[in-house]
């Protein structure tokens, strides 16, 4: 159990730098604490909104975690790569599911990331899957 929660808290880490890091290549704030921010706290900006997408975020990255330990149990390759890029796709997928739903009922001020935004949020995915298969098959736990 503690090696998934550490290995979620690793991939989501990995996951929001590579988000971190797209946004600066490109010129647009897509960081995803940001835009959690922006949804749940449209007009408040303080510590508190902000630590509180943050919670979410990783909260998020946990129950991605458990669903694939669930998969994982039947499915599995036993390849890192191969199991972490399948998974990426799929959470890349579930990802763009749940974020144009949220696009769809927030504030217009999210609109205009719908595409570029959806596409990030499938590529950080699969950057996240990578890194969560790949630690919970090194068992970073140490216990």
């Amino acid at each position: 159990m503690l090696n998934i929660v550490f290995s979620s808290l690793i991939a989501t880490a990995l996951m929001t730098v590579a988000s971190l890091i797209f946004s600066i290549l490109i010129g647009t704030n897509y960081f995803i604490p940001t835009k959690i921010n922006q949804f749940f706290f449209p007009n408040k900006d303080g510590f508190i909104p902000k630590l509180i997408s943050w919670i979410i975020h990783f909260i998020i990255g946990y129950i991605f975690a458990l669903i694939w330990v669930f998969i994982d149990s039947y499915i599995s390759t036993e390849n890192i790569i191969y199991d972490g890029l399948i998974y990426g796709v799929i959470c890349g997928i579930m990802g763009m599911i749940g974020w144009r739903l949220i696009i769809g009922i927030s504030n217009k001020k999210m609109e205009k990331f719908k595409l570029g935004y959806l596409l990030h949020i499938f590529l950080v995915h699969i950057v996240y899957s990578l890194a969560l298969i790949y630690c919970l098959s090194s068992d970073i736990s140490g216990v």
